[in-house]
């Protein structure tokens, strides 16, 4: 699967609590130690345009120092 060639580091600590694909307990893994971000929705799309998405965006590029 597409998300198993990342390395742990270039996949995102963001899940949406009732996602059905990407559940928690089948994909821990890919998030190795970093802090989990959930939101209480099916699917991270939800997030879209919002601050939470603008912000977990920024914070990640930052964190990658792209900005």
């Amino acid at each position: 699967l597409f998300y198993q060639q990342c390395a742990p580091d270039r996949v995102f600590p963001l899940l949406g609590e009732n996602d059905l694909f990407f559940r928690l307990e089948n994909h821990a893994e890919l998030y190795a130690e970093r802090p989990l971000v959930t939101i209480p929705a099916g699917h991270i799309s939800a997030m879209w345009h919002s601050a939470a998405m603008r912000d977990h965006i920024l914070g990640t590029l930052a964190h990658l120092s792209l900005l």
